[in-house]
């Protein structure tokens, strides 16, 4: 396209009539402070760390298994019973090793379709 010979009128502006200079201090005068002030935050919800309520098979020495609850852990020895392997899991509570993040390794037993079964928390 060629440009056109003469002139082509201005289009319209925008708002009616422009302000001649910038303007320097403000149009309206700043709100006052805020009345209330911002709430309190919320606390994290309470985490509860609570042994299980299952016994535990313990091997002894000997190599013979018993069974053991986490009242058993607690009432002596504590530190070395905590020590063996999957105790600290099942009573977080006692052996002072609550997480929320941590399932217990233990099997548990129960009814299922009319048998017996053994599951871990995995299942």
């Amino acid at each position: 396209v060629a440009p056109t010979t003469a002139p082509v009128a201005p289009t319209s502006a925008p708002v009616a009539t422009p302000t001649s200079s910038p303007v320097t201090s403000p149009v309206s005068t700043p709100t006052s402070a805020p009345v209330s002030s911002t709430p309190a935050p919320v606390s994290a919800p309470s985490e509860t760390c609570n042994d299980s309520p299952f016994r535990i098979k313990v091997k002894k020495n000997d190599g013979t298994i018993r069974t053991r609850s986490c009242v058993w852990v607690g009432n002596k020895d504590t530190l070395n019973r905590c020590n063996l392997e999957g105790i600290a899991s099942m009573c977080p509570k006692t052996c002072g090793a609550c997480s929320p993040c941590i399932d217990g390794q233990g099997r548990m037993k129960f009814p299922w379709n009319g048998k017996l079964i053994t599951r871990d928390c995995t299942w």
